[in-house]
This record gives structure tokens, C-alpha cells and sequence, in this order.
């Protein structure tokens, strides 16, 4: 049995020569081997633990994707661990780049808002205080870039213009069917 830990071994080159030849069973076993190992490097390096799983099946995809740059001149985990701490530090550099605003970090009337919005507005229930959602919006909008929020706004404005458009050719079909006074 492969184990992490241990310097390389026969087992290890082995193995690797098998995934670089397509061996899926193979493939299976260093995913075996080194779950454990991976797991422990992730849950170390990201403050999250709903990114664990995500994380560690990307990291076991970069593995795989470079097995074939994998060089004997040192351990097969170390190598592994490079790669899994590196993936790590990606993460938390993204994270910090675009940080994520959960439900749970917005105020009660800003989660009622979403909920209405997404579900569709309650006929019973009572107004919320801010009705028409902008500080919502403006505090998702926050999360964003400088480019990103103006393509945002840009695409609302767009959409405003094709309201207003609608608006007028409707008001023009009204009017073309008034009667003179």
C-alpha cells in the first residue's frame, strides 16, 4: 500500500508509471493514498470548510493533469504537497480578490428582500424598509470589481432604455386609438 509519508519507494514509481500510461486503477490508488494527505494540507490552509471537497478534487485534477512533469528527484507527496499548497494559497488569493457575501452576513429586511425576489413577492407580507432593493444591490455590487460593477450598471441602464422604449411605442399605440375631444 502507497503511503504519503514515507520516502519513495518502488510502490510510488510504480504507480506513477501506470497513471502515466492510463491506468485507471491505478489512478484510483494514488487518490487513496494521498486523500488523506491532501485533506490535511487543505483544511490547514483555507479558513472555509465548504471549499474542502471543491479544493481537493481541483488539486488531484492539477496532479493528474502534470504527473508527467513529475521528476524522481523527490519524494512523490512532497511534489504532491507543492501543488496542494500552492492550489491553497490560489484559492485564498481569489478569495481576497472577489470575497463572498453569504446569506447569513446580510441584515434581516436585505435577506427577506432576496428571498421576496427570488421566490416571488408575498402579497401579505408587509413592505419591507427598503423596497426597492439598492442597498442590497449595492452591497452585492461591492464584491465586485471596478469593471465588473460597470458592466453591471451599464447592462441596467440598457435595460432601463428598453423599458422606456416599450413604454413609449405602448403610450403611441395608446394614443393613436384616442378619440378628439
Amino acid at each position: 500500500m502507497l503511503q504519503p509519508d514515507l520516502p519513495p519507494s518502488d510502490d510510488w514509481a510504480d504507480a506513477i508509471a501506470m497513471v502515466r500510461e492510463g491506468n485507471q486503477e491505478a489512478a484510483r490508488g494514488l487518490v487513496d493514498a494521498l486523500y488523506g494527505h491532501v485533506m490535511r494540507i487543505v483544511r490547514s490552509h483555507l479558513p472555509r470548510a465548504a471549499d474542502e471537497q471543491d479544493l481537493a478534487q481541483e488539486i488531484f485534477m492539477k496532479i493528474f493533469h502534470r504527473i508527467d512533469s513529475y521528476r524522481d528527484d523527490q519524494p512523490f507527496p512532497h511534489w504532491v504537497s507543492r501543488i496542494a499548497v500552492n492550489a491553497c494559497y490560489d484559492r485564498l488569493r481569489r478569495q481576497r480578490a472577489r470575497p463572498e457575501v453569504r446569506f447569513a452576513d446580510l441584515s434581516e429586511e436585505e435577506a427577506e428582500f432576496l428571498q421576496n425576489t427570488f421566490a416571488g413577492p408575498d402579497p401579505q407580507a408587509p413592505a419591507a424598509g427598503d423596497t426597492d432593493g439598492s442597498e442590497v444591490v449595492e452591497k452585492l455590487l461591492a464584491t465586485l470589481n471596478a469593471t465588473e460593477q460597470t458592466v453591471l450598471r451599464l447592462a441596467k441602464v440598457r435595460a432601463g432604455d428598453h423599458r422606456a422604449h416599450r413604454l413609449g411605442r405602448q403610450q403611441s399605440k395608446g394614443d393613436s386609438h384616442a378619440r378628439p375631444a
